[in-house]
């Protein structure tokens, strides 16, 4: 499917410098982000993993801040349609 949409250039090099700090295509990176806004207004404020996943914490990370295996971050992150926040290559584990 073809979407087309105008933002500003600042933006645009904004995305595009994070999508490639992923090694992702920035039309990759940026459907991932209208998913990602699209399934927003579904979330609970009050989920403490939605608010560590909006901060661009890892399942990793979440798993581990909350006790959690890496599966329950991922099976409860998916059920509010969220993609997984991807560390950069060559990050260094926390």
């Amino acid at each position: 499917m073809k979407f087309q949409v105008e933002i500003p250039d600042e933006a645009f090099w904004k995305v595009a410098s994070r999508a490639e700090q992923y090694e992702m295509k920035v039309s990759d990176y940026a459907a991932e982000l209208v998913v990602a806004a699209a399934s927003a207004h579904h979330l609970p404020d009050t989920d403490p993993l939605v608010a560590m996943w909006r901060s661009g914490a890892t399942d990793r990370q979440i798993a581990a801040r909350f006790n959690l295996t890496n599966s329950a971050v991922a099976t409860r992150r998916r059920k509010y349609g969220l993609p997984a926040n991807r560390k950069p290559r060559g990050a260094m584990n926390p």
